[in-house]
Protein backbone atom coordinates (compact mmCIF):
# COMPACT_ATOMS: atom_id res chain seq x y z
CA UNK A 1 0.00 0.00 0.00
CA UNK A 2 0.72 3.44 -1.16
CA UNK A 3 0.18 7.02 -0.22
CA UNK A 4 -0.29 10.07 -2.34
CA UNK A 5 -0.51 13.40 -1.01
CA UNK A 6 -1.61 15.59 -3.52
CA UNK A 7 -1.23 19.44 -3.91
CA UNK A 8 -2.17 21.84 -6.72
CA UNK A 9 -0.19 24.62 -6.56
CA UNK A 10 1.65 24.31 -3.20
CA UNK A 11 -1.78 23.58 -1.42
CA UNK A 12 -3.16 20.22 -0.09
CA UNK A 13 -5.54 18.33 -2.24
CA UNK A 14 -6.24 15.41 -1.65
CA UNK A 15 -4.28 11.83 0.27
CA UNK A 16 -5.32 8.70 -1.94
CA UNK A 17 -4.01 5.40 -0.87
CA UNK A 18 -3.84 1.79 -3.08
CA UNK A 19 -2.22 -0.92 -4.03
CA UNK A 20 -1.09 -2.42 -7.60
CA UNK A 21 -4.88 -3.09 -8.32
CA UNK A 22 -6.23 0.19 -7.20
CA UNK A 23 -3.86 1.91 -9.60
CA UNK A 24 -4.43 -0.14 -12.39
CA UNK A 25 -8.14 -0.06 -12.06
CA UNK A 26 -7.37 3.73 -11.83
CA UNK A 27 -5.92 3.64 -15.30
CA UNK A 28 -8.17 1.46 -16.87
CA UNK A 29 -11.03 3.88 -15.96
CA UNK A 30 -9.38 7.66 -17.37
CA UNK A 31 -9.69 6.55 -20.86
CA UNK A 32 -13.20 6.01 -20.07
CA UNK A 33 -13.98 9.21 -18.65
CA UNK A 34 -11.37 10.96 -21.47
CA UNK A 35 -13.21 9.29 -24.37
CA UNK A 36 -16.59 11.03 -23.17
CA UNK A 37 -15.59 14.51 -22.97
CA UNK A 38 -14.05 13.38 -26.63
CA UNK A 39 -10.47 13.97 -25.55
CA UNK A 40 -7.56 11.32 -25.72
CA UNK A 41 -6.30 10.89 -21.92
CA UNK A 42 -2.88 13.30 -22.45
CA UNK A 43 -5.34 16.02 -23.47
CA UNK A 44 -7.81 15.69 -20.68
CA UNK A 45 -5.28 15.39 -18.10
CA UNK A 46 -3.65 18.73 -18.89
CA UNK A 47 -7.16 20.45 -19.24
CA UNK A 48 -8.34 19.11 -15.98
CA UNK A 49 -5.32 20.08 -14.18
CA UNK A 50 -4.92 23.84 -16.00
CA UNK A 51 -8.59 24.13 -15.31
CA UNK A 52 -8.86 22.30 -11.80
CA UNK A 53 -10.25 25.48 -9.82
CA UNK A 54 -12.91 26.13 -12.26
CA UNK A 55 -14.01 22.63 -12.98
CA UNK A 56 -14.52 22.26 -8.64
CA UNK A 57 -16.27 25.28 -8.75
CA UNK A 58 -18.88 23.73 -11.62
CA UNK A 59 -19.28 20.68 -9.53
CA UNK A 60 -17.14 18.46 -11.70
CA UNK A 61 -14.39 18.14 -9.24
CA UNK A 62 -14.17 14.17 -9.21
CA UNK A 63 -13.36 14.35 -12.94
CA UNK A 64 -10.69 17.08 -12.64
CA UNK A 65 -9.49 14.94 -10.06
CA UNK A 66 -8.89 11.71 -12.11
CA UNK A 67 -7.22 13.47 -14.61
CA UNK A 68 -5.05 15.09 -11.72
CA UNK A 69 -4.55 11.46 -11.09
CA UNK A 70 -3.53 10.31 -14.56
CA UNK A 71 -1.19 12.73 -15.58
CA UNK A 72 0.46 12.05 -11.64
CA UNK A 73 0.41 8.56 -12.40
CA UNK A 74 1.63 8.26 -15.64
CA UNK A 75 4.64 10.53 -15.55
CA UNK A 76 8.25 8.83 -16.33
CA UNK A 77 9.40 7.52 -12.82
CA UNK A 78 13.12 5.88 -12.40
CA UNK A 79 13.14 2.80 -15.22
CA UNK A 80 8.93 3.42 -15.89
CA UNK A 81 6.02 5.41 -15.21
CA UNK A 82 5.30 6.28 -11.44
CA UNK A 83 2.04 4.09 -11.50
CA UNK A 84 4.77 1.00 -11.44
CA UNK A 85 6.05 1.78 -8.50
CA UNK A 86 3.29 2.77 -6.25
CA UNK A 87 1.37 0.59 -4.60
CA UNK A 88 4.48 -0.62 -3.80
CA UNK A 89 4.77 0.11 0.10
CA UNK A 90 6.58 3.97 -1.06
CA UNK A 91 4.87 7.11 -0.12
CA UNK A 92 4.74 10.11 -2.10
CA UNK A 93 3.97 13.94 -1.97
CA UNK A 94 2.91 15.21 -5.83
CA UNK A 95 3.17 18.99 -6.31
CA UNK A 96 1.15 19.95 -9.60
CA UNK A 97 1.21 23.22 -11.05
CA UNK A 98 -1.88 24.26 -12.65
CA UNK A 99 0.48 26.88 -14.72
CA UNK A 100 2.60 24.99 -16.30
CA UNK A 101 1.37 21.41 -15.83
CA UNK A 102 4.41 20.54 -14.29
CA UNK A 103 4.48 17.88 -11.93
CA UNK A 104 6.83 17.47 -9.13
CA UNK A 105 6.93 14.07 -6.69
CA UNK A 106 9.28 13.85 -3.50
CA UNK A 107 9.49 10.70 -1.66
CA UNK A 108 7.27 11.47 2.07
CA UNK A 109 9.74 10.48 5.09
Amino acid sequence: MSKLTILLDGKQLATWEGDAAKVRQLLDFIPEVAAVTGMTCEVFAEASIKNFYELAREGLHDAARYGLFWKILTMPWASGKLADYVGGGADYRVDVSSDSGRVRVVFDT
